[in-house]
């Protein structure tokens, strides 16, 4: 299976844009603005059975499910778990759980940035540490902090930047640019983190889970948790994973 592009975009929205024009031209249809209300595996066993997915508008059959859902992940984890039997004893443990961490972002202001590449320092627990890149405009931008969101759906998150968190970064950005001036930061936009792990755990800076059959014994379903930042660089990688999972049944 050809998982390349022949081109080489620049951009996340244009490698996005060309992914999914070659994905149409084998054949495939996006569907867009479609709420999954539940996913189910019937015919549990030793022969595949279907996986169902439920959305208001249609129920969809299929024999192989790629759960990459980002933030709600471990939701679409949760209903293909909870749709097993009860007397399934060796089915899998507990379906997989994630964890958010904030990642704020500031915009230098009042004075010219000294780089004309990406700055990356020594990583953070949860994090890559605070890095400057420079945005296809030319200006510069620090960030992201770690700021662990606990107890919260992915609908409420709030994405606004508080002014008040730029103190930390000033420090940070100081250790590889000592001409940072005072007031020279301002709030520029938040991302969200989906964590396999919780905060202070030895695994919070753990790398992505990519779960197939073998792992979980659901027959079909290849369960994506955790696939934070570098996830979009390491797409193309991780979709070969996929493929080799449901080529040789991983």
């Amino acid at each position: 299976m050809e998982l390349y592009s022949r081109r080489r975009p620049h951009d996340s929205h244009t490698l996005m844009l060309e992914l999914l024009g070659d994905a149409e031209t084998r054949g495939a249809s996006l569907a867009l603005n479609s709420v999954v209300q539940n996913v189910a595996v019937v015919n549990f066993g030793r022969n595949r059975g279907n996986l169902l997915v439920k959305t208001e508008e249609m129920t969809l059959s299929c024999d192989h499910l790629v759960n990459c859902a980002g933030l709600y992940a471990d939701k679409i984890s949760s209903m293909v778990y909870r749709s097993l039997t009860s007397d399934i004893d060796n089915k899998t443990d507990a379906p997989p759980r994630q964890y958010f961490a904030k990642g704020n972002y500031y915009k230098l202001e009042g004075q010219k940035g000294p780089f004309s590449h990406l700055i990356y320092p020594v990583p953070e627990p949860g994090g890559l540490g605070v890095h400057a890149t420079i945005d296809l405009g030319g200006s510069t931008r620090f960030g992201p902090d770690v700021e662990w969101l606990e107890g919260i759906e992915p609908d409420d998150i709030d994405l606004s930047v508080d002014p008040k968190r730029a103190d930390s970064f000033y420090d940070a950005i100081r250790t590889y640019w000592p001409g940072l001036q005072d007031n020279g930061l301002v709030p520029d936009y938040a991302g969200i983190r989906p964590k396999s792990a919780p905060k202070g755990s030895s695994q919070a800076s753990g790398d992505f889970v990519i779960s197939g059959p073998k792992a979980h014994q659901i027959e079909g379903f290849i369960d994506l948790i955790g696939i934070e930042s570098p996830g979009l660089t390491s797409s193309m990688a991780i979709a070969e994973e996929i493929v080799q999972i449901i080529e040789q049944g991983k």
